[in-house]
């Protein structure tokens, strides 16, 4: 209907093609996603000649698309030029600049050059606390972004004590329950899993796993994989029998959601798996180990190193 419309470049045409884009990408086809971004972007261009907050933006979404093709150095190639042109748009700080400081983070982090990527997070921090003077979800997320950075580089002890102040400042964001306290909730767990303090992140994954339940009444993919972190806590307390239970309850979500065809499904079958070769139940084991090798082929035709994970638990 919009090229109908219009003839020759539009924005509104280019905004849906993004937005075309997007929702492929949400739907796991990034690379029908990046088609329609690619669209986007030449549109964009062709209507701003010259740098533009569009442009910028299209960039930083084709650099997403393909990281999750796997290619991180285009990745960051493309990022780089959003970032280029937004700090020719915003001489100063700006939370534009800041969010893709932290998408050249990641695009790093997917080269395996953390400390760059910790580089970069510590300048959208500075960036934020600029923009920001008290409590922001912009904050918060920085701060927990650093903490995945320190845990990249095996500082674990400094990767909890942003984690904490992420969840500190999410709190006092958000007053009642939100995604992105749980999200922290979680985040915090993992970093004292990594210290050794099972019992900790036990605590936190508990509230983790409250939160949403509350946000979320039905099924849903960040309650599955928690529930498999809160599995793992347990069989590290050496209460496999425990942790079974709820690995066992992130599959029926997972298989809720998916219909048993679902990455989420063979992961937490896996885990399962875990748990069963700690209590010695070796049938079981064996049972979900075929379950999930058959399902990881159904979604990987060819080779594939999840899939050749999977076959080794069967084993």
């Amino acid at each position: 209907m919009y090229r109908d419309l219009y003839e020759s470049s539009h924005p509104d045409v280019a905004r849906l093609l993004d937005n075309v884009g997007y929702s492929y990408d949400k739907l796991g086809h990034a690379r029908k996603g990046l088609e329609y971004r690619l669209q986007a972007l030449q549109m964009y261009r062709d209507l701003h000649k010259f740098s533009h907050p569009d442009v910028a933006r299209v960039l930083n979404n084709v650099g997403d698309s393909y990281d999750k093709l796997g290619d991180a150095r285009k990745g960051l190639e493309c990022r780089l030029q959003a970032l280029e042109m937004c700090g020719d748009l915003y001489k100063g700080s700006h939370p534009d600049v800041a969010r893709v400081l932290n998408n050249v983070a990641y695009s790093y982090d997917n080269l395996g050059d953390a400390r760059k990527g910790l580089e970069c997070r510590l300048q959208a921090l500075e960036m934020c606390g600029d923009l920001y003077k008290g409590s922001h979800p912009d904050v918060a997320k920085v701060l927990d972004n650093v903490g995945y950075s320190y845990d990249k580089l095996g500082d674990a002890r400094k990767a909890l004590e942003y984690r904490l102040q992420a969840l500190e400042m999410c709190r006092d964001v958000y007053k009642v329950s939100h995604p992105d306290v749980a999200r922290v909730l979680n985040n915090v767990g993992d970093s004292y899993d990594k210290l050794g303090d099972a019992r900790k992140a036990l605590e936190y994954r508990l509230q983790a796993k409250e939160m949403y339940r509350d946000l979320y009444k039905v099924s849903h993919p960040d309650l599955a994989r928690l529930l498999d972190n809160v599995g793992g806590s347990y069989d590290k307390l050496e209460s496999a029998q425990r942790g079974l239970k709820f690995d066992a309850e992130g599959i029926e979500i997972c298989q809720n959601l998916s219909k048993l065809s679902h990455p989420d499904v063979g992961r937490s079958s896996n885990d399962m798996v875990c748990s069963y070769d700690a209590v010695k139940e070796a049938q079981q084991e064996l049972e979900y180990g075929v379950e999930e090798s058959g399902l990881y082929g159904d979604l990987n035709s060819g080779s594939h190193p999840v899939f050749a994970g999977s076959l080794i638990n069967v084993g």
